[in-house]
């Protein structure tokens, strides 16, 4: 049973991410295939960034793209 999120404890929906200064990416859905899983977050890129076709990242992944890949994170104004 899948379930939508609108947001998490790190992120939420439309949070946007930053590569050098540039728009990469924002969050358009969150979602959990079951409670205790990781949260499953589908990104949208830019135009200029369609060099990539991954649009899943699962939690860890997604802050290890902050952490390591040097992604800023700029959350959605709630």
């Amino acid at each position: 049973m899948e379930q939508e999120f609108t947001s998490t404890k790190d992120f939420s929906v439309g949070d946007l991410f930053l590569y050098h200064e540039e728009p990469l990416c924002f969050i358009v859905k969150i979602t959990q295939w079951k409670k205790g899983a990781q949260y499953e977050y589908e990104m949208e890129y830019f135009k200029n960034h369609s060099f990539s076709h991954i649009k899943y990242f699962n939690t860890r992944r997604l802050k290890d793209r902050v952490e390591y890949f040097h992604w800023k994170h700029i959350p959605v104004v709630k």
